[in-house]
């Protein structure tokens, strides 16, 4: 993905989908890494095609 814009975009619609889901693993000020899990949001892009997961 080379659109920086959009891939943040779609880091906050993950992170909006995940709060209202209860799936928020820390509270307070965090990265998207942090609160979510990387491997997670890792998985999740790679479910949309937008990365691949590391070997």
């Amino acid at each position: 993905m080379n659109a920086p814009y959009t891939f943040t975009g779609e880091i906050c619609a993950e992170g909006a989908e995940r709060l209202l889901n209860g799936q928020l693993k820390a509270v307070g000020f965090q990265s998207a890494t942090g609160a979510f899990g990387h491997r997670e949001l890792l998985q999740r892009f790679h479910e949309l095609g937008y990365t691949n997961l590391p070997g």
